[in-house]
């Protein structure tokens, strides 16, 4: 997710606790469901948009294929990738906390992380 052209939005709700994707978009989902067209023109000229909610069941997907259709819908040439955070926050905290340059205010005690 560090790559260049990589824009990460976080579509979590009241669950937007205990740390972030560093550099990650906060837009909860209801905001982007109401307010689409904006995030579009905003993220219109990226090369890959990565969408993702705890564990990108619902929510991120919902808003992967709502934010798609909008691209289609304003004729964005050309599409930015749009895909999924495969697993959401709740794997990639558990796959990747070590690394702690990929997240902003992570809490090890929230995610039952071990810090000895």
């Amino acid at each position: 997710l560090r790559a260049k052209g990589v824009t990460v939005v976080d579509v979590r709700d009241s669950d937007f606790v205990g740390g972030n994707i560093a550099g990650a978009l906060h837009v909860p989902k209801d905001e982007l469901k109401f307010s689409v067209e904006k995030y579009v023109d905003r993220l219109k000229d990226k090369e890959h948009v990565v969408f993702h909610c705890m564990m990108s069941q619902i929510r991120g997907p919902y808003c992967a294929k709502l934010f798609h259709r909008e691209l289609v819908k304003a004729n964005v040439e050309p599409l930015p990738k749009v895909s999924i955070l495969d697993g959401g926050f709740e794997e990639f905290v558990e796959k990747h906390h070590r690394q702690k340059d990929l997240f902003e205010n992570l809490d090890e005690r929230k995610w039952g992380i071990n810090t000895n």
